[in-house]
């Protein structure tokens, strides 16, 4: 009973050991953290024009200086005069010379008497006699000193990574407006988006009504006027500038996002690759779309039109990044503004025309009006309301497939249903 209880003590006390060394060599781990980081920040200030790339390789190297203390390994790709600089202005700093120091009694610590017995106390020695070379007054740690010494560190490596990607943020943000330059919106801009809307203004009612009523064999040109279009185009504006602004705002996220990726790969050297996730995103968003396009049609015998708005995008915004014209082209922006407003407005255009049609064929379509008519000897059973202009008024009846126009004059009201 009594060696299996000092069996479990020691066991015990060899567990704690252990768990304590961990804290030890996490703690350790910390202050090297720490010293990288401080490196790297000062590159900012010593080689502001520097990749970021070649500024973390200098910090790698002058961290590893300091921690080995040698001078006379230079990483692959490394400047020696460069990390010389570096490596002196961090020395000669107070406030990083008390962090390698700690570093090192901490290295003294781990290599005391206390876990090694004795057979590694030179070693420990060694670490003290560096850690005096940056503080004089650096005395050998004890247990207690652990403990707070553990959440100074961390309390320092956060806010030194919190630093670090401020610095890298900033640094990417100066870059970027290197390529897109602050411009100020002028009288001309103010024009142009004006001249584009107003065209699209004037033959979003000529295309709406032209298209529809095509499709029933009725030509527009016998019963609309000039008036007529304009006072359709206000019903079909209102849903194309809504979907025209959400589609040159994703035209500006997309460019800002790849200019992003762009510049981070070129800054830090890496390879511009999107992540996985990032990659199945388009094509599932594609297939769910497709997907459920079709399946509207199997479960409601009607396909919800709707369900093309994001595969039409895709495939649009696919192509769109890849046409030959753009090298031939000099103000790019202004030019893909009018393509993505012109396929915004199309797109919207053809749904809301397919959706109508749809809901005319299959008898869905919920007539906002119920409508009288003076000669009452004319059977206008079956017929609903479909749409009005200033002379005319047009009926669809479902179960003859026919479209009725009637001029405005031979009704006597709408009621509203």
């Amino acid at each position: 009973m009594k060696k299996c209880v000092e069996y479990w003590a020691k066991s015990l006390i060899l567990w704690f050991n252990k768990l304590y060394r961990r804290r030890l060599t996490d703690c350790i781990a910390m202050y090297s953290s720490a010293i990288f980081f401080e490196s790297y920040i000062k590159t900012f200030k010593i080689f502001p024009e520097n990749k970021l790339s070649v500024n973390l390789d200098l910090a790698t190297c002058v961290r590893r200086w300091i921690v080995d203390n040698k001078t006379d390994v230079v990483l692959e790709n490394v400047s020696q005069e460069q990390a010389k600089i570096l490596y002196d202005s961090m020395i000669n700093e107070d406030k990083i010379r008390e962090i390698v120091s700690k570093y090192f009694l901490l290295k003294a610590f781990y290599f005391s008497d206390s876990y090694f017995s004795g057979l590694l106390s030179d070693h420990a020695q060694t670490f003290l006699d560096h850690a005096k070379l940056f503080d004089e007054t650096a005395q050998t740690l004890g247990p207690n000193d652990l403990d707070s010494l553990n959440k100074l560190i961390k309390k320092y490596v956060r806010e030194s990574k919190t630093q670090v990607k401020a610095l890298n943020a900033q640094r990417l943000n100066t870059e970027k407006v290197k390529v897109f330059e602050p411009f100020t919106v002028s009288s001309s801009h103010v024009v142009f988006l004006v001249t584009v809307f107003s065209t699209i203004f004037v033959i979003s009612g000529f295309l709406y009504n032209k298209l529809f009523f095509s499709y029933f064999g009725i030509s527009v040109s016998d019963f609309f006027t000039i008036s007529d279009y304009l006072a359709s185009s206000v019903e079909v504006i209102a849903l194309t500038f809504i979907s025209t602004t959400i589609g040159v705002f994703c035209y500006f996220l997309g460019v800002y996002s790849s200019l992003s990726k762009r510049l981070h790969a070129e800054m830090f050297e890496l390879e511009n690759q999107s992540s996985r996730s990032e990659k199945l995103v388009i094509p599932s968003l594609f297939v769910f779309s497709a997907v459920g396009f079709l399946m509207s049609y199997y479960e409601t015998n009607s396909f919800i039109f709707n369900f093309l708005y994001v595969p039409a995008g895709i495939v649009f915004f696919f192509l769109f990044y890849r046409l030959p014209i753009w090298k031939y082209v000099k103000n790019k922006l202004s030019v893909g503004v009018v393509i993505i407003v012109m396929f915004t407005f199309l797109l919207n255009l053809s749904i809301s025309l397919a959706n109508k049609i749809q809901r005319l064929k299959n008898g869905t379509h919920k007539s906002p009006y119920a409508i009288t008519i003076k000669d009452r000897s004319t059977n206008y059973v079956g017929y609903e309301f479909v749409s009005s202009n200033s002379e005319y008024v047009f009926m669809w009846n479902k179960r003859k497939s026919k479209m009725l126009v009637i001029p405005k004059s031979d009704v006597l009201d709408f009621i509203t249903k």
